[in-house]
């Protein structure tokens, strides 16, 4: 039986939202192993000057967890990561 933890990214892009959604996977999977799954739960973007500058796509990743892991004390507070890479 698998156990699953999920943490919550924001992915930033100045293409657009499905871009910041890639970039969320592409963090994600340099340090989460097993990723079952990567759910969007809100886009926004940013302005300035009238015109959309940055696109946000907030994430939630869920990874199963190793036999044996702990998971740090921080992530058990429900705290967010975020994930900022800018094209």
């Amino acid at each position: 039986m698998a156990v699953l933890k999920v943490v919550e990214l924001v992915g930033t892009s100045r293409k657009g939202w499905e871009d910041a959604v890639q970039q969320v996977f592409r963090e994600a999977s340099d340090s989460l192993r097993k990723i079952h799954g990567v759910r969007v739960v809100h886009q926004a973007t940013r302005l300035a000057a009238g015109r959309v500058r940055e696109y946000l796509a907030t994430c939630r990743v869920a990874y199963e967890l190793e036999e044996g892991s702990q998971i740090p004390a921080d992530q058990m507070a429900g705290r967010s990561l975020r994930v900022q890479t800018l094209a």
